[in-house]
């Protein structure tokens, strides 16, 4: 069902995390080709089934009870075993997924010895990841639980399936292919910097200078992140800086608000307590992205300015010309350039949507977030180019 060359492709990049110069990763013994091959088969199956309604959202880890005890997990754990092991099988994993959320929880898979069968046979338990907009764990430092340093796979929609050990994401499996994690885009050498130029002429930039560009780029991965986590698909383009409408020749429909939401005052308290370094959780200013996520999943595009303003949500948006020119990958958060241009016919009318109005709206950056996994943006490099970023998610870690 899985080829082959896709298994021989993820134990590669499993190699590569190893790497010293990709962080502090324990060497592990090589995951068994038939183990992987034969799990992944079945988490696959899983993602495609529904639940009362709902799509399948769990992690699978491979580990064997030596794994459980072995010191060389430097992180605490907490693990309970069934009492009963049960067949890893798609329907039995369809049946487990609703008891455990894959942020919280992991079901441990391996091979009976006897039977030469994989069953499901224990549960990972770990600490919902933190970021800077909220660095305060709900668990006590010394009571913080961590992801298993061991192959772990992940599906939160149909046919999409993401490979990672403890905290650092190996790649995505989606649209039939395996796309390896690469650095985040949001850097100077890549995205960032059209993000952050036009932010240089704001009275943030002049007050705060580079704090104003690591708190708004944590700001934007978070509500791009929420987004995504809601599993609907979803539209978000910030317009042109400065601009603070939809172009009319554009607008078919949108929902207004009488009021901005205050994100710049959030901001602007994070801001000042770095500046004084004092401790800032970020909190209010997590909820208020959380809520942003939530109007992008009206069905329309949500509008925002260059500053993470709302301008709109549910806009519907009708682009009168259609690209006719190339759209190129830009380049990676390392500033390497592939050229590779974007296999726009693979994707659907969203997709389309966000080349054209990049192209048509000069300075603006859109970003699609998919129900299979990535996250793309778009921007409009010169009047022959849109360049495109295959996935912005923070795709070196989970």
């Amino acid at each position: 069902m899985i080829e082959d060359s896709i298994i021989r492709q993820i134990l590669e990049c499993w190699t590569a995390s190893e790497n010293p110069r990709f962080g502090d990763c324990i060497q592990r013994p090589l995951p068994s080709f038939h183990d992987i091959k034969d799990v992944f088969e079945q988490v696959f199956l899983a993602s495609l089934k529904c639940e009362e309604g709902r799509p399948i959202r769990c992690a699978l880890v491979l580990a064997s009870p030596s794994d459980i005890d072995d010191p060389s997990h430097r992180y605490n754990k907490d693990f309970r075993r069934f009492v009963t092991p049960l067949p890893l099988t798609a329907e039995s994993i369809a049946k487990l997924a609703p008891a455990f959320d894959p942020m919280l929880s992991s079901i441990a898979v391996c091979r009976d010895a006897a039977t030469s069968t994989l069953h499901c046979w224990g549960i990972f338990s770990y600490s919902p990841a933190a970021h800077c907009l909220n660095e305060l764990s709900p668990a006590p430092v010394g009571d913080m639980w961590c992801r298993p340093d061991l192959f772990t796979l992940t599906t939160r929609n149909p046919g999409s399936i993401q490979v990672s050990r403890m905290n650092a994401n190996i790649g995505w499996f989606t649209d039939g292919e395996f796309v390896p994690a690469v650095p985040t885009p949001f850097t100077s050498k890549s995205l960032g910097n059209h993000l952050i130029e036009p932010l240089k002429s704001t009275s943030f930039w002049q007050e705060y200078s580079t704090y104003y560009w690591q708190c708004y780029r944590a700001a934007l991965e978070v509500l791009l992140f929420e987004s995504a986590s809601r599993g609907d698909g979803a539209l978000i383009i910030l317009l042109a800086s400065g601009d603070t409408v939809i172009p009319e020749h554009i607008l078919l429909d949108a929902y207004h608000l009488e009021a901005v939401m205050p994100l710049r005052t959030h901001l602007e308290t994070m801001l000042e307590a770095q500046r004084r370094h004092h401790s800032s959780s970020g909190t209010v200013l997590l909820e208020h992205l959380q809520r942003l996520a939530q109007l992008s999943t009206v069905d329309g595009a949500l509008i925002l300015t260059r500053e993470l303003e709302l301008v709109a949500f549910g806009a519907k948006l009708h682009v009168p010309n259609k690209w006719t020119g190339q759209t190129l990958e830009g380049p990676d958060g390392s500033g390497y350039t592939s050229g590779n241009p974007c296999p726009a016919h693979r994707y659907g009318v969203r997709h389309n949507s966000a080349i054209n109005f990049a192209a048509e709206c000069e300075g603006s950056t859109v970003f699609v977030i998919s129900q299979d996994g990535p996250i793309r943006a778009f921007i409009r490099f010169n009047e022959d180019t849109v360049l495109y970023w295959p996935d912005c998610t923070v795709s070196m870690l989970v």
